[in-house]
């Protein structure tokens, strides 16, 4: 998980095109996105992780995760 405006810095610092944002308020585009994906991501997932932390301590988390999950569960 990832507040919206971290993962907009994270997006503005990327020139990637991101057709979803080019319009209006990104915020309240990315917070419309995580209303509507929120549920969907909450079924299918299998562990959270705060993705709001620098992206090498979001490696190290998901690491640590990983390293105490059965491989049937991954």
């Amino acid at each position: 998980d990832v507040p919206e405006e971290a993962l907009l810095a994270r997006l503005q610092a990327d020139d990637t095109p991101r057709p979803l944002l080019e319009e209006g308020d990104p915020v309240a585009r990315l917070t419309e996105l995580a209303r509507l994906r929120r549920p969907l991501y909450e079924a299918t997932a299998a562990h959270r992780v705060d993705g709001s932390g620098a992206p090498d301590e979001v490696v190290d988390a998901l690491l640590t995760l990983l390293a105490g999950t059965p491989k049937s569960a991954r």
